[in-house]
């Protein structure tokens, strides 16, 4: 293993036209129902030579997300992520997936791979696609239960322009492209919250398959807890 230096700067960006906010808990947190996407745009800039920088590089990743309503089917939700840096780096200012782990996690986290593992690819360049059909709570409704099914297909590819300076490591990159999809049963149970909201979980499963996926069965499986709060 090496000891690099990295000296940067960073600028964030997030531009959410007509977004509405709630007050909870005595802060404001987005209230989910803006009918405008949602972008997103992260520069940072590696200056070599600089508090004993050794890297000059230009890193940037875009984010676009979007949820919309079609009536009397449910809610449609995408988003979109590009990452590029232009130079060759150390494995810790790469881009390394977005995978939480396959098998059984607790949570899942959205816009994120459920079967891929924990930096599982590495790449210099990718696009990401995660997106979701919820077809709303048709089954039954209870207050202790409202059961909402939701479909989720996600995909990827990436690319890693230099895998030689990567010495004694073992890289997988992903130009084949990353395909998993998803069945998600969300508010299976309800949990009133101090009378004006609700706790809900559900539970999901996902399989990998195509180019990276497993021969055995079980092995391209994840299992994930969802939680809810809606007022």
């Amino acid at each position: 293993s090496n000891d690099f230096i990295f000296s940067s700067l960073g600028l964030s960006v997030r531009y959410s036209y007509g977004e509405q906010f709630i007050p909870l808990l005595g802060s404001k947190v987005p209230s989910g129902n803006n009918p405008h996407p949602v972008f997103q745009l992260s520069y940072e800039k590696g200056l070599k030579d600089w508090l004993g920088g050794q890297f000059d590089y230009d890193k940037i990743l875009f984010g676009i997300e979007h949820q919309y309503k079609w009536r009397g089917i449910g809610e449609s939700a995408f988003r979109i992520e590009v990452g590029w840096v232009n130079n060759t780096l150390p494995y810790s200012k790469l881009f390394a997936g977005s995978g939480t782990g396959r098998g059984f996690q607790i949570f899942s986290i959205d816009n994120n791979f459920q079967t891929m593992d924990l930096y599982e690819f590495l790449s210099d360049r990718f696009v990401h696609l995660f997106f979701s059909h919820n077809f709303g709570a048709f089954l039954y409704h209870s207050k202790y239960s409202k059961p909402e099914i939701s479909l989720v297909q996600n995909m990827g590819v990436g690319n890693l322009t230099k895998v030689e300076p990567h010495q004694n490591i073992a890289i997988k990159t992903m130009e084949k492209g990353y395909l998993e999809s998803g069945l998600v049963i969300d508010n299976l149970i309800r949990i009133p919250y101090i009378n004006f909201a609700y706790i809900g979980i559900g539970a999901g499963i996902y399989y990998r398959y195509g180019a990276y996926g497993f021969e055995q069965f079980e092995d391209n499986l994840a299992y994930r807890l969802t939680i809810d709060f809606t007022l």
